[in-house]
């Protein structure tokens, strides 16, 4: 297969699986550089992230629930915080598939809470909002207020959203 020069020869008996093989290794080991994700916005990108955004013919914000939970079957200090995201298009155009959040960032008090987001399946939004979900969040103070940022990704750019002055609520 390598020569003591140095060269890949083939004869007819390689199998085809393995050559292909070792033209996709040849073209990685050719390929430019890949690149990391940029890095986490700052506390201080976050906190000065805009209220609404037009982002192509879109006009977006951010609304959202947040609570824990004190019901009797709840843990007896409460649960862990939730939070419900809607990014609403104001002129209730409908949204296209790619408006959603990436990522989500809650900020109290300078902490900064980032869960996997998800979207629920089935919602009964209308068709110009977006509903995700959180769960698992710290416990922080019912009545507080807490800024809730979002990421929207659309391909080579990415555009954050907040939610000023969002009160974590409580559910018994």
């Amino acid at each position: 297969m390598i020569s003591n020069n140095g060269l890949i020869s083939f004869d007819s008996s390689m199998n085809s699986k393995l050559l292909i093989g070792i033209i996709i290794l040849l073209g990685c080991l050719t390929c430019s550089k890949v690149t990391s994700p940029p890095d986490d916005p700052t506390l201080e990108e976050l906190l000065s992230a805009p209220e609404q955004i037009l982002l192509e013919e879109y006009n977006l914000r951010l609304d959202t629930l947040l609570w824990r939970d004190f019901a009797p079957m709840s843990d007896p200090e409460g649960s862990s915080l939730f939070a419900v995201t809607w990014i609403v298009e104001t002129d209730s155009l409908t949204l296209p598939e790619w408006v959603k959040a990436s990522m989500l960032w809650v900020v109290y008090n300078g902490e900064v809470w980032n869960p996997e987001i998800l979207t629920t399946p089935h919602t009964s939004a209308p068709p110009f909002k977006v509903q995700q979900y959180a769960s698992g969040g710290p416990r922080w103070p019912i009545g507080v207020l807490v800024d809730a940022i979002v990421e929207i990704d659309r391909g080579k750019n990415c555009y954050l959203l907040r939610a000023h002055n969002q009160p974590i609520k409580r559910t018994d």
